[in-house]
């Protein structure tokens, strides 16, 4: 019987910090969030439904100035925050108010009007982000 011939290769094992893209990640994910409350839902997979109260509408105008749907005080854009998990690898916004969820998944008397989502732009500046992050790892 011949003798079993093999090659070993050895593969260095790279040991990279994701930390600062997971943390660019994840506040261009809450700037993005923001963005949509502040411009409608411009750009979501769901058009956001109006004011189905002219009342509502005009004591909104009258009180605050204007008729933003997601925004009375600002609270609930205000305190979108990011959250990195770096062993999991995870980079994510998280909407900390408790009727954040109300207006992203919508109920039966509130219209479903996300503003957590990502448009084809957005996704190309995230892959842009992780490519340029990974070519400077390796340079």
């Amino acid at each position: 019987m011949g003798m079993l011939q093999t090659t070993v290769v050895e593969v260095p094992v790279f040991q990279i910090d994701w930390r600062d893209l997971l943390e660019s990640i994840a506040h261009v994910l809450v700037e993005n969030s923001q963005k949509h409350i502040d411009t409608g839902g411009s750009g979501s997979p769901v058009v956001w439904e109006w004011y189905r109260s002219k009342k509502y509408e005009r004591w909104k105008r009258k009180r605050y100035g204007h008729t933003k749907l997601l925004i009375l005080t600002g609270r609930m854009r205000n305190e979108i925050a990011p959250r990195v998990d770096v062993v999991k690898k995870i980079a994510e916004a998280v909407a900390t108010t408790d009727y954040a969820f109300i207006h992203q998944e919508g109920t039966p008397l509130v219209p479903k009007r996300p503003f957590m989502y990502f448009t084809p732009q957005e996704i190309d500046e995230i892959h842009n982000m992780i490519a340029a992050y990974i070519a400077k790892v390796f340079e």
